[in-house]
């Protein structure tokens, strides 16, 4: 393997010298492993290999092409990214393609002190993100996303009401009136975010990339703050997203919660693992269960209470 990482420095920079890889901690989607390496003329460098995950690779074998191009651009554009240095796709090194990344000096911060700031950092650069002009051609591979509805697999998980939600959903759907369609980053949690002194370094995991309705990143980043961070926190990003980019409509986030909401419902449990690995092993399966299920009661609340105000005015059902 030590030979084989020699060969990945050597594609990125002729005469760059491995002097030791090791792994990281990458996530659920990917592999990642780090790279120490030195070169005569830029001297002790550290990057990462971002290994394509197993999804990805079969639904789209270009995808590591494409997410170097995309962090090409999103780094031109000022979105914080670990900066792209090389892509390969001829799985001649390695079983699956890979990028190869600049190592960002900073890791996830999930503890529970700075957390409405956190919160606001997040909601800040998600309007950046969302502000970016889909048209650019950077963005052609990717198919717009219309509002759609989860598909059940399996037997509904009813302790976190399924069965109800898929109900309103299913009721509300042809209701819903999106938003302009923006760039979405479709993982956007504070797992995937980088910190350092108190600053936001790098968002990370750009493999689940979409155009669609921007409330769909808002509702992901809405859930896993509340998990992580709680209530409060959740509110202060919601506000100030709002607040940083005044044309998007917030009328049907409460749709786009329920949505999301179906993502963890059937392997919760899964989800829940994330959390000791970042140091956060008092977020159970129990709490996010628990929090699941005001995140859910409060959505539906507001939906009911814009269909009692559409009643009253005569255009509701």
């Amino acid at each position: 393997m030590d030979n084989t990482y020699q060969q990945i420095a050597n594609q990125v920079v002729t005469g760059a010298k491995l002097i030791r890889f090791w792994p990281l901690n990458g996530g659920i989607s990917c592999e990642t492993t780090g790279l120490d390496i030195d070169h005569p003329e830029l001297g002790r460098q550290k990057w990462v290999i971002r290994h394509v995950g197993e999804w990805s690779f079969e639904h789209y074998p270009e995808s590591a092409k494409n997410e170097f191009n995309l962090l090409v651009h999103l780094d031109e554009q000022g979105i914080l990214v670990p900066k792209p240095r090389h892509f390969d796709l001829s799985r001649s090194l390695l079983p699956r393609p890979f990028l190869v990344l600049d190592y960002v000096d900073g890791s996830p911060d999930l503890t529970v002190t700075n957390v409405r700031d956190r919160a606001i950092k997040m909601a800040n650069q998600l309007a950046h993100i969302h502000q970016l002009d889909v048209k650019h051609p950077v963005f052609s591979f990717m198919k717009p996303s219309p509002v759609n509805l989860r598909p059940l697999t399996g037997e509904p998980n009813e302790d976190l009401q399924e069965t109800k939600i898929r109900k309103v959903l299913t009721e509300w759907l042809p209701r819903v009136q999106e938003n302009e369609y923006r760039f979405r980053h479709g993982d956007f949690w504070p797992g995937n975010m980088l910190w350092k002194n108190n600053k936001l370094a790098a968002i990370i995991d750009w493999e689940e990339t979409s155009i669609g309705d921007p409330l769909f990143d808002v509702a992901i980043a809405r859930l896993d703050i509340l998990w992580a961070y709680g209530l409060n926190a959740m509110d202060a990003f919601t506000q100030h997203y709002f607040l940083s980019i005044p044309n998007v409509d917030p009328t049907f986030l409460p749709f786009w919660d329920l949505r999301v909401s179906l993502r963890p419902i059937q392997n919760i449990g899964t989800w829940a693992t994330s959390f000791p690995v970042l140091d956060r092993s008092d977020v159970t399966e129990d709490l996010m269960a628990q929090r699941h299920r005001r995140f859910v009661d409060e959505a539906m609340l507001k939906l009911e209470r814009t269909r009692v105000h559409e009643r009253n005015d005569g255009r509701g059902i």
